[in-house]
């Protein structure tokens, strides 16, 4: 549990909010082992994916209860869009906020 925590503390910025619900990543601490499982989950399945770029990889991921929002710059909307496709098939039944933003 400690580890998982760890790499969730690394993986989102401490004062890092969500435009739509304001959850910080802090509060997300507050979240169920289920909630830090599948921001790992989403994370690993990311890096994993050669077809994204650098900035992909480091997006913000909160993951809170019925919840996921994706925040951060990413290279392209489909990049984005492939983002929130992989997010969305390893949600379930959670909502999957898309707040990603394409550079220019």
């Amino acid at each position: 549990m400690k580890l998982a925590l760890a790499f969730l503390l690394l993986s989102l910025p401490t004062f890092a909010t969500t435009h739509r619900n304001n959850v910080t990543a802090d509060q997300q601490m507050s979240g169920t082992k289920s909630d830090v499982e599948l921001t790992r989950r989403i994370r690993e399945r990311l890096t994993r994916e050669d077809s994204l770029s650098i900035y992909a990889e480091n997006i913000t991921i909160v993951t809170l209860g019925t919840n996921v929002t994706l925040k951060g710059e990413v290279t392209s909307k489909a990049e984005g869009e492939k983002i929130a496709t992989i997010a969305r098939s390893l949600a379930g039944a959670r909502n999957v906020d898309n707040q990603l933003v394409y550079r220019k």
